[in-house]
């Protein structure tokens, strides 16, 4: 039983890599049964089983009489990439760009959908694709809760999904994502290093809905702790909702460390702005991202490999499709940090 499992699995992986990659086309006749099970090695009742997992994924069409037909249903080309904004100052393209890299040369191409950051919408959206015939698709969740019984039931379904940044609570699955902890870590190393023992973390968005930020404080939390620093309470700042100006505000009048690593450089951006339009001393910045704002404001910050993001999640779908009962894989892409002038050596004081 284990044997004809395993030859089951085989030939199903063959012969779906061979539907991929063009051997036999769109709307192309597949083999008589007798040649395939010959190609294949298999005997023919496992080939029929083969013909109806591939007739029910939508990839095939058996048309009584006249044999089995490659058809687009189950295979489009084009993969979705749901991602929660196109705002070119978080970089996202450079994910859709190493995807891109990776399909091309397996004959796919990715669709860029925005979700706008809301979580009702990326439903809705992938609902629409999956009428259309989807079954393949890479996600960026625009939160970590809330819509994980969604996500649990389209893999339950057999769609084939890589979640990238944002890993959904609770589910098993495949997933690509920066080392956001050893980026928290390092950032803050790199304050303590500059003389700061006072350093405070500005989370945004709350880790209940981010959970890489909440790697990212896990990263605050052991650099203070390796270095003989406690952490204290009074410097931690947690949005409670996604207003980010709201919370800058909050953050600027009750920030009294000299130092902060901030979770994005979007947030440290609209904190500095706090600071400068109050005419305030700037406190020492570390953040999160090496976006464009980093560099139009000077932040040391964390730089992500988005590219790499996007080519293994791309790697890893299609692995997916060509084995659909292979085990999951989660890659931490590496980080590093970018030095420019948000930090200056300095004794440790409050303002």
């Amino acid at each position: 039983m284990a044997k004809d499992n395993r030859l089951y699995s085989q030939a199903l992986q063959t012969l779906k890599k061979e539907i991929f990659n063009g051997t036999y086309p769109f709307q192309s006749k597949l083999p008589s049964e007798e040649t395939l099970s010959k190609t294949l090695n298999i005997s023919r009742s496992t080939l029929r089983k083969i013909l109806k997992t591939l007739n029910g994924e939508g990839i095939i069409e058996s048309r009584q009489g006249s044999g089995s037909f490659v058809c687009n249903k189950g295979i489009n080309r084009y993969i979705p990439i749901i991602i929660p904004n196109s705002d070119p100052t978080n970089r996202m393209m450079e994910i859709i760009e190493g995807a891109h890299h990776y399909f091309d040369s397996m004959g796919f191409s990715p669709l860029l959908i925005p979700s706008d950051c809301d979580p009702q919408k990326e439903r809705e959206l992938i609902n629409k694709l999956t009428a259309e015939g989807h079954r393949n698709f890479i996600i960026y969740p625009s939160s970590s809760s809330s819509n994980n019984s969604f996500y649990r039931t389209m893999l339950k379904e057999g769609y084939a999904c890589v979640f990238i940044d944002t890993l959904p609570d609770g589910i098993t699955c495949d997933y690509v994502t920066s080392c956001n902890s050893l980026g928290g870590y390092e950032a803050t190393k790199r304050l303590i290093a500059s003389g700061y023992k006072e350093i405070a973390f500005c989370g945004f968005p709350n880790p209940q809905i981010s959970n890489t930020i909440g790697d990212r404080y896990s990263g605050y939390i052991s650099a203070l702790e390796q270095n003989g620093i406690t952490p204290e309470a009074s410097y931690v700042f947690m949005s409670e909702d996604n207003n980010i100006e709201k919370f800058a505000d909050s953050v600027a009048e009750r920030l009294t460390a000299p130092a902060v690593f901030a979770s994005t450089d979007l947030l440290a951006v609209t904190v500095l702005n706090r600071f400068k339009n109050s005419n305030r001393p700037l406190p020492a910045v570390v953040s999160f991202d090496n976006s464009i704002l980093s560099e139009s404001f000077d932040l040391t910050s964390v730089d992500q490999n988005l590219y790499e993001i996007g080519r293994a999640a791309a790697e890893i779908l299609h692995k997916r499709i060509l084995n659909p009962f292979k085990s999951y894989e989660h890659i931490f892409v590496p980080v590093k940090l970018i030095e420019r002038g948000s930090v200056k050596p300095g004794a440790d004081g409050k303002f």
